[in-house]
C-alpha cells in the first residue's frame, strides 16, 4: 500500500507541476485552466499557492508571466511560503507543451482532487457506520455526491455554454447568415459577420491589441 500511495503521490506532482508550468508560459492556457480549476484542486501547497496569484492576475486583466506572478506573490505575502522565487522559476523553465498540459494534466489534476473528496467523505461514512442511522448514512452519501459535483460545475457549465455556440457557429451559411462585417475578411469568412444578440468576449494578455481590435470593429460597424 505505501508504495502504491507513493506512486500515486508521485503522479499528482507531476501533473500539477505540469499544469502550473503551462499556466506560467502561455496565458491563453492560463485561462483555459483557470476555467477549468480551483486552488483546492491542488494538493501541493506551493501550486496551489502560485495558482491562486495566476487566478488573481487574470481576474485583474494582467499580464500572468513569471515575474509578475512573483510580484503578485510578493504583494499579497506569500512568497515564502510557497518557497520563494526559485521555484515560480523552476517550474517555468520545466514547461513541456502547454496544449498537452491543457488536455492531459489538468483534467488529472481535476480527477485527482474528486478522489480526495470522495476518500474523505469515504472515511467519514465509514466511522458513522456502527453509530449513525440508516439515514444519516444516505444524507452523507447525497452530500459526498454534491461535493464531487461542484468540483466539476465549472468545466461543465463551460462546456455547456461554448458547445451550443460552437455547433450554431457551423450551422451558418451565406443564405441563412449575414451579420455586420467586422472589416476583417478572413474572420468574417469565419464567422459570417457579427449577428444581432451575440456576446463577444475577446481574451487577451494587456497589451495585445484588444481595444484596437474593439475600435476597429465599431469603426466598420459604423
Amino acid at each position: 500500500v505505501r508504495k502504491l500511495n507513493a506512486a500515486l503521490e508521485h503522479a499528482v506532482n507531476d501533473h500539477e507541476d505540469g499544469t502550473i508550468s503551462a499556466m506560467l508560459v502561455d496565458a491563453d492556457i492560463a485561462i483555459q485552466i483557470n476555467d477549468m480549476l480551483t486552488p483546492e484542486a491542488f494538493w501541493q501547497t506551493a501550486n496551489r499557492g502560485i495558482f491562486k496569484a495566476i487566478s488573481e492576475l487574470i481576474h485583474k486583466n494582467e499580464s500572468t508571466e513569471t515575474m509578475q506572478v512573483i510580484e503578485e506573490l510578493r504583494r499579497t505575502g506569500k512568497l515564502e511560503a510557497i518557497g520563494g522565487e526559485y521555484i515560480v522559476h523552476a517550474l517555468a523553465l520545466d514547461a513541456g507543451t502547454p496544449k498537452h498540459a491543457l488536455a492531459n494534466y489538468a483534467p488529472k489534476v481535476l480527477e485527482y482532487h474528486r478522489r480526495r473528496i470522495t476518500k474523505r467523505n469515504a472515511d467519514v461514512m465509514s466511522s458513522m457506520a456502527y453509530s449513525a442511522t440508516y439515514e444519516d448514512l444516505v444524507e452523507q452519501a447525497v452530500l459526498t455526491a454534491t461535493d464531487i459535483e461542484s468540483v466539476s460545475r465549472r468545466i461543465e457549465s463551460t462546456a455547456t455554454m461554448t458547445d451550443p455556440m460552437l455547433a450554431e457557429l457551423k450551422t451558418r451559411t451565406p443564405q441563412t447568415s449575414v451579420g455586420i462585417s467586422t472589416g476583417l475578411t478572413d474572420l468574417d469568412d469565419k464567422i459570417l459577420g457579427l449577428l444581432p444578440g451575440n456576446l463577444i468576449v475577446t481574451p487577451a494578455e494587456t497589451g495585445m491589441g484588444k481595444t484596437t481590435f474593439g475600435l476597429h470593429l465599431a469603426r466598420a460597424a459604423n
